[in-house]
């Protein structure tokens, strides 16, 4: 009974009445909390002080009386019971069932005192993000996504108040018969929520830096063009410029001078020191702003008369170059690129030289702009240059596509006519087709529509060398076209000599216009036939041929090169 009452004490030790053991919560190096002594020693403290208690049972032994009046133990203890054991009261007292009862109770009072002790332990973990996270990294970050004053306010109050919150808050817990002492935990989370508040001051410290520097860099560039002398445009429009930006920029450089006091007036209140020369810094360069504003209205009236004699100056040249691109607006629509209708080799060199003009009209014109935005005009418009850029835009589009065909032109001069791929050379015709289809304007322009006719009459050349190449032409079929146009030379491809019931079923193909010019005299050894005379050349332009070649009764379709 009295091993019971033992245990019974100790169990309400466990339950709070008395602090058995003390224990101490730290970080350890590896940012994770731990406990001094652990619960295992604690675990194992209590299991041997109630394993004493009932081991206390073995100071106890039964003796028995005599019939000589003298005690001996029961039982008698054999020779080799060094301890006696066997003549205690423990073999009775380990297997009483009210002791085992007593136990357990006290292993689950304590289990339930550990873990209460867990629990305060885990409600710390609500702080890690203070010691766990990298800060100089965090914080790196945080400022270079250019935060407000605010911002940094509200993250230095929250780590500010948080070290304040924890410092004053209870240092020592206790659950049960443990005593869970906190003073150091906080003192670590303390320190991290510290270094926080110290980078994060630092940031708003360069950041606060910074902007004062701007300010600065601001007000010396624009003083120094403030002074210069007007003695020509050039001058005029840097001085000019600066009386602009000093209206324009001082109230929000003074806002951001604002902004650097306001910093410093923050790191003030969460104990962060700013520097006396960063102070100073800030008071010389708001004085500096206040007389730069000042010098600025004195120079803007100082300036008034040399600003009145190039305004008219300015005025005289806007004036001269209206004139001047009236001119070329004239001279383009009737000689430029777009005025040459069938002769698209020229409109090439054509545009090239007016693209040339364009750019340097171009020039004037923004520099004339940029004079006039010194005097706050608006931009004199310059229809007649614009609609000039407009059409060449279109042309050039229009060309690009006629080089293409120019391309396929040159290869078709050295192919035979009676072996040349003719679907070929029609499928390519049809692509350069396509692409001047897909020039949205290419229709608004003549070069656009000449091309346009080209085309259409290179496939309806490739239609009829077709048919010639067909089996059935004979000697006969080409002695009767030279029997009806005498020893003119002939087109090759004349619709009204083709329907003279030489091939009926080619009545739906349409003349061809002129595809190439050939210069008087040039030599046509490629064509495989005799060469061209300047009157048969005459002849053929007269009659929009593409080509003319003299044909002999003896000529052969063999004999003549593919061409359109």
């Amino acid at each position: 009974m009295m091993l019971v009452n033992s245990i019974d004490e100790l169990k309400g030790w466990l339950e709070g009445k008395e602090v058995v053991f003390g224990v101490e919560s730290n970080l350890t190096p590896t940012s994770n909390l731990t406990l001094t002594p652990p619960v295992r020693t604690l675990t194992s403290t209590l299991a041997d002080a109630l394993g004493h208690i009932v081991r206390s049972a073995m100071c106890f032994r039964h003796w028995v009386e005599l019939d000589d009046g003298t005690v001996s133990l029961n039982p008698a203890p054999t020779a080799d019971d060094d301890t006696l054991a066997s003549s205690t009261f423990y073999s009775q007292v380990s297997g009483d069932p009210r002791l085992h009862t007593a136990i357990e109770s006290i292993q689950t009072t304590f289990s339930k005192v550990i873990r209460e002790l867990d629990i305060d332990l885990q409600s710390w973990y609500a702080y890690e993000h203070v010691w766990r996270r990298d800060k100089a990294g965090t914080v790196s970050r945080f400022c270079k996504s250019s935060p407000s004053v605010k911002e940094y306010d509200d993250k230095l109050r929250f780590y500010t108040h948080l070290a304040s919150e924890l410092s004053q808050a209870s240092q020592e817990v206790t659950h049960g018969c443990v005593s869970l002492d906190v003073r150091l935990l906080v003192s670590q989370i303390v320190s991290h929520a510290m270094d926080w508040v110290k980078l994060l001051g630092s940031g708003l410290l360069q950041e606060a830096r910074s902007r004062l520097q701007h300010v600065l860099h601001q007000v010396t560039a624009v003083n120094t063009a403030l002074h210069q002398s007007p003695d020509d445009m050039a001058s005029l429009t840097v001085v000019m410029r600066a009386v602009g930006r000093v209206s324009s920029e001082h109230a929000h450089l003074h806002t951001a001078l604002l902004d650097v006091r306001q910093m410093f007036h923050t790191l003030h209140i969460y104990g962060i020191e700013v520097p006396d020369s960063d102070h100073e810094q800030l008071e010389n360069t708001s004085e500096r702003l206040e007389a730069l504003h000042h010098s600025a209205i004195i120079v803007q009236k100082a300036v008034q008369p040399v600003q009145m004699f190039f305004l008219t100056n300015t005025q005289r040249k806007v004036a001269e170059f209206s004139d001047t691109v009236k001119q070329f607006h004239d001279k383009f629509e009737t000689q430029g690129p777009g005025a040459v209708a069938a002769n698209l080799e020229k409109g090439v060199g054509l545009l090239k030289e007016y693209s040339e003009e364009v750019a340097v009209l171009l020039k004037q014109r923004q520099a004339l702009d940029e004079e006039e935005d010194v005097f706050d005009l608006a931009a004199t418009q310059y229809p007649g240059l614009d609609n000039a850029i407009i059409v060449m835009s279109q042309l050039k589009d229009v060309f690009n596509v006629y080089q293409q065909l120019r391309s396929i032109e040159m290869t078709w001069r050295t192919m035979r006519w009676a072996t040349a791929k003719l679907d070929d050379l029609k499928n390519q015709v049809e692509e350069v087709q396509m692409a001047l289809h897909k020039c949205a304007s290419a229709q608004e322009t003549q070069v656009g529509c000449s091309l346009q006719q080209r085309l259409e009459d290179h496939i309806t050349s490739l239609e009829v060398t077709a048919a010639l190449r067909q089996p059935a032409v004979q000697a006969r079929h080409w002695q009767h076209l030279v029997n009806v146009t005498g020893s003119s030379p002939l087109p090759l491809i004349l619709i009204p000599l083709l329907k003279n019931g030489i091939y009926p079923y080619l009545d739906s193909i349409r003349p061809v216009t002129s595809l190439y010019e050939v210069e008087p005299g040039e030599r046509t050894d490629w064509l495989g036939c005799p060469s061209i005379t300047d009157d048969s050349l005459s002849e053929c332009e007269e009659k929009e041929a593409t080509f003319s070649v003299s044909l002999e009764a003896t000529l052969r379709p063999d004999e003549i090169v593919a061409f359109p």
